[in-house]
């Protein structure tokens, strides 16, 4: 079953360039060095992309060195204000897009940010950096392109270790404009599906593998007979003896007597796969054992 990953999603609308350097700045430079308050929410009084790009850098007080990194791999202070400054241009070099919502108010369709959230629900063992990637590259597979602007840091000061990612407002074009970053809701699905498969992916990496069995070598010139690769066999008798899993310590009448039939059937369907997996093995054996008597009983009568 996949695991749960949590994604929030905000938007920071476009403002001045003074106000983006302030908010932005803010909310990275955080996020880059030592956060002193874990517990509390950094105060934002407007929506200024500076202090949001100072929250993001500040470093957790968990981490002994700063986890700020990008398309390129880890990020230091002057990466951090190069990404500030692109968010800056960007907006000012891009008209705005106003329209008028359902309440009669005056919106600019145009982001300075979008910031996400991406919390695991068992962060343990998985790579954060990864799963990031991986986010932003299924956006940029769902937009056609390949030139999003990002920076994102991971915060383990808290009981679930999480990542905040920041994703510049607009992009630029091959004409030398800006265009916008929309997180439609199909697109912002189609990265909380990349986000599983990368969970899952991590997590099958650390399965252990089985050995690979050494297999007998000819010296001897001329045609390679089969070789013949002795393995335990195994009896379907022993598989159909197999218990099943006890079932939960719920009372029959409780709300939990569903779930209970459910988790049951699941782990009956796994030891029917598994009794006949056993059973072709065991099909296959005797034949090979079949074969062998065959070929030995013409050699003697020859």
């Amino acid at each position: 079953m996949t695991e749960r990953c949590f994604v929030k999603v905000e938007f920071d609308p476009a403002t001045s360039g003074s106000q983006i350097k302030r908010a932005v700045g803010g909310f990275l430079r955080y996020i880059q060095h030592r956060d002193q308050h874990p517990a509390s929410k950094p105060a934002r009084t407007s929506p200024d992309v500076a202090g949001l790009v100072k929250y993001v850098a500040y470093r957790d007080k968990a981490g002994g060195r700063a986890e700020l990194f990008g398309p390129e791999g880890s990020l230091g202070t002057k990466e951090r204000k190069d990404f500030v400054g692109f968010v800056t241009r960007s907006i000012e070099g891009s008209e705005p897009q106003i329209f008028r919502t359902r309440n009669g108010r005056l919106m600019d369709r145009r982001h300075a940010v979008s910031r996400f959230l991406i919390s695991p629900e068992s962060a343990p063992g998985l790579d954060l950096k990864r799963l990031a990637r991986a986010a932003v590259s299924r956006l940029e597979t769902e937009m056609g392109v390949r030139c999003l602007c990002w920076i994102a840091a991971v915060h383990r000061n808290t009981a679930h270790h999480h990542v905040h990612l920041v994703v510049a407002g607009m992009r630029a074009d091959e004409a030398g404009g800006y265009r916008r970053v929309d997180i439609t809701k199909p697109r912002l699905m189609a990265m909380k599906e990349a986000l599983g498969l990368e969970i899952e992916r991590q997590r099958s990496d650390r399965m252990p593998s089985l050995p690979t069995p050494n297999l007998p070598t000819s010296t001897t010139a001329g045609p390679a007979e089969p070789a013949v690769i002795e393995a335990p066999f195994v009896s379907p008798l022993l598989i159909r003896a197999l218990p099943l899993p006890p079932t939960s310590r719920l009372p029959v009448g409780s709300s939990g007597g569903h779930a209970r039939v459910d988790w049951r059937i699941r782990h009956s369907s796994s030891i029917l796969a598994l009794r006949a997996v056993a059973k072709r093995y065991s099909r296959q054996m005797q034949r090979e054992v079949e074969r062998e008597a065959w070929l030995l009983g013409r050699e003697r009568a020859a």
